[in-house]
């Protein structure tokens, strides 16, 4: 074992192909471990500092600023470095189940254990004095069953992009293998029609359409076949008839009636779509997505529309809240008013003047009391300024009443005339 500077190590390139990096408390919790006690295993690494096993040990020994890490390195071939890459992380980090990795891991263990139809086919693992290699311990090795590893492993014909959805867990892995059967350029074409959308498709539907599609190509690689088929014909009576002294009309015919198919066979294979039955689906598979982008748009204007109602509704809430406050500081301060008023007043003859003035006043409020009952909605103002307010008409109901008593048996002509006015 010796130490390395961490600038000198890089991650496998295939790393991130066949792991993700582990994340959350579990890195957290071994990053808290490094930094107590620093890197107790070694990295193994190759020669040129290409790292084999301990990827999140380097990368937190970078986080922590540690500049030498422990290392063994070993010198073998990309094979057996990229065999030792996915056994060490297997074995470390069996929880990465990213169906797509793991398909990719089973696939390369197939290959280097020379497994097929279930079988080690080579020879060299018995050469180190072990069992030769099969289908059961592929499946182990990745975390699935025998049973499931030829699905698993057919995952890795599926495009880029729907690789990308199963990674997601966008599309299902058992509607993603009966798509994995079609050809790229028939998956590509699904895609483009679909979308991320295929990945609402159900296992029945997936089912469907591999079978539609090859159906259809069935039909057009025999339609292929009728064209070569007439084409060598037509090559054959040709040269028979050059090569015939005399031309025959048997031979003619033939060649004219080859040279009809051959134009009927090309002209039906032009006009033959590649997804023929597919098509329709796929339209109305489009015909949906239209109109569900029709209705996201109408239900987005409409909300559009109610928040601007909402945000007038608020305007106008808080105006007529503003306007509240103002008359409730306005009666605060006529409340004032009215109590000096009150208690100025006294039996004296010369406070008729004053009396006679309030009493304008009181009229003027019991006509707005009148019209503010008939159109004003209490429920549009806040609890705070409605209490208040009530508050204040109390207060005022008790202080005419004070008044009011207060004048009872009082004989000056002023107040008399007070009296009975009212």
């Amino acid at each position: 074992m010796s130490t390395i500077h961490v600038d000198r190590l890089k991650p496998h390139p295939r790393n991130a192909e066949y792991f993700t990096d582990i994340a959350g408390e579990k890195y957290e919790e071994l990053k808290r471990s490094i930094a107590t006690h620093g890197i107790r295993d070694p990295l193994k690494i190759l020669p040129d500092g290409t790292i084999i096993a301990g990827h999140q040990r380097f990368r937190i020994a970078r986080e922590l600023g540690i500049e030498q890490v422990p290392v063994v390195i070993y010198d073998v071939s990309q094979v057996e470095a990229e065999y030792l890459l996915i056994a060490d992380n297997e074995e470390r980090r069996g929880e990465d189940n990213d169906p797509i990795r793991k398909a990719k891991r089973a696939k390369f263990l197939k290959e280097y254990w020379g497994v097929h139809r279930g079988v080690n086919q080579y020879s060299r693992v018995n050469q180190n004095g072990e069992s030769p290699k099969t289908s059961k311990d592929i499946a182990e090795a990745v975390g699935t069953d025998a049973a499931h590893l030829p699905r698993l492993l057919k995952l890795n014909d599926l495009i880029p992009e729907l690789q990308t959805l199963v990674s997601a867990s966008k599309l299902g892995t058992t509607a993603a293998e009966q798509l994995a059967h079609l050809t790229p350029d028939e998956q590509r074409a699904l895609f483009q029609a679909f979308g991320e959308a295929i990945g609402e498709r159900t296992v029945a539907e997936a089912k469907e359409i591999r079978r539609q599609i090859e159906e259809e190509r069935r039909l057009r690689e025999a339609a292929e076949k009728r064209v070569r088929e007439l084409e060598g014909s037509l090559q054959r009576l040709t040269r028979e008839i050059e090569a015939a002294k005399d031309e025959p009309a048997a031979l003619r015919a033939a060649l004219e009636d080859t040279q009809r198919e051959l134009e009927q066979a090309r002209r039906e294979l032009a006009e033959r779509p590649r997804i023929e039955v597919v098509s329709e689906e796929i339209k109305r598979a489009l015909d949906d997505l239209r109109k569900q982008n029709d209705e996201l748009k109408a239900s987005l204007a409409e909300q559009e529309r109610l928040a601007d109602k909402l945000r007038k509704e608020k305007a106008a809430a808080l105006e007529a809240k503003r306007q509240a406050e103002d008359e409730a500081i306005k009666e605060r301060l006529a409340r004032q008013r009215l109590e000096k008023t009150f208690e100025s007043a006294g039996n004296s003859e010369a406070s008729y003047a004053a009396l006679r003035n309030l009493e304008s006043k009181l009229y003027e409020v019991r006509q707005d009391v009148a019209g503010m009952l008939a159109v004003w909605e209490p429920e549009s103002v806040s609890d705070e300024v409605r209490d208040h307010f009530v508050s204040v008409l109390y207060v005022t109901a008790e202080a005419l009443t004070n008044l009011a008593k207060k004048c009872e048996g009082v004989k000056s002509n002023n107040v008399l005339m007070f009296r009975r006015d009212r």
